[in-house]
């Protein structure tokens, strides 16, 4: 299991925060993804 644990802003967008997965992976935008937001 690979796991990364971050702090970003709370009004960060589901696209930005997709591009900071992408980054922090080492992702080159070939894997699919899903959000869930619970709250």
């Amino acid at each position: 299991m690979i796991w990364r644990r971050l702090r970003i802003p709370d009004r960060t967008s589901l696209a930005d925060f997709h591009h900071v997965i992408q980054i922090v992976f080492g992702w080159d935008d070939e894997h699919l993804h899903r959000f869930h937001i619970y709250g």
